[in-house]
């Protein structure tokens, strides 16, 4: 008579291969408590970790600094210009400075490496460049400076004076570690930080008009800006600008430092010819004298 399933442990009532009673699962209690403590780990594992994950693949997504930076092309501005000694001005090239308009003067010295003599302003703009808020605790000065390389000097402004505008964020320029300042509608100076600060979450922006005040005498530099951030209660250094560079600035160089000068003309709103200025113009009353007007028509 052929073997049934029965006599193979296959089916119900069927045997193991030692010959003991085959037990159901739903008869092994310690296995289902088992599974359920099991399923139980994994799932508070998968809870734990997930975020964990989560965090980590949003901080290696994160790249550069934790604030953006954009600076703008700076202010179109004009004043005294001084020129290095490769530079050479000729009769022809200072009749036609004399037949443009006095910004397009400055610009036009500017291109032929001149630095312009007085403040320059630009657009700052901060964005948030982090998963978690950020915050600016500080902008200081950074700036490398050296003595101008005096080859000819170019008076196009009398000299300066009147009250002092209200300035939203400015920063003596040549004073390393002076923190960024505000002045009020009187002109009087107060400290930008901490009486405010600038928290940037992901995206969001903040701009600012800065405006960089040369405040050493004798002195060109090439601006530079140390930006303190606050980033997970960390302290973080960030060089304003990254790369390239602002235009230089300078003070307006004082009257006894003229004899350093291969050759001063003045021009601009002082004179409406380029002429050289002779020693102790500025003290000259008779303005067509100093301008060389009287020569012109004698």
């Amino acid at each position: 008579m052929p073997a049934t399933d029965a006599g193979r442990g296959g089916g119900p009532g069927g045997k193991t291969e030692n010959g003991k009673p085959k037990v159901p699962l739903w008869q092994k209690p310690l296995l289902w408590v088992g599974a359920v403590v099991l399923a139980a780990a994994a799932a508070a594992l998968t809870g734990w970790l997930e975020p964990l994950f989560t965090r980590l693949i949003g901080t290696a997504s994160e790249t550069g600094e934790p604030v953006t930076v954009i600076i703008s092309s700076p202010e179109h501005t004009w004043g005294d210009v001084t020129l290095p000694p490769e530079v050479k001005l000729s009769p022809a090239e200072l009749e036609r400075l004399g037949r443009m308009n006095v910004p397009d003067q400055a610009a036009w010295l500017q291109d032929r490496g001149g630095i312009i003599a007085g403040n320059r302003r630009f657009l700052l703009t901060l964005k948030g460049n982090r998963q978690d808020p950020v915050r600016i605790t500080g902008i200081r000065d950074a700036s490398e400076c050296s003595e101008p390389r005096r080859g000819t000097l170019l008076r196009l402004i009398p000299e300066a004076g009147g009250v002092v505008p209200s300035i939203e964020l400015g920063i003596s320029v040549g004073e390393t570690g002076s923190g960024a300042w505000t002045t009020d509608a009187r002109g009087e100076q107060h400290p930008f930080f901490p009486q405010r600060t600038i928290t940037l979450a992901r995206g969001e922006e903040e701009q600012l008009l800065v405006e960089l005040w040369p405040s050493v005498q004798g002195q060109v530099c090439r601006p530079r800006l140390d930006m303190t951030v606050l980033e997970d209660g960390r302290e973080h250094l960030q060089r304003i600008p990254a790369e390239g560079e602002l235009v230089p600035v300078m003070r307006y160089e004082d009257d006894s430092v003229e004899p350093e000068y291969a050759a001063v003309y003045l021009g601009g709103r002082l004179c409406p010819e380029y002429v050289p200025a002779a020693p102790g113009w500025r003290f000259n009353t008779d303005f067509r004298q100093t301008c060389g007007l009287d020569r012109q028509r004698g």
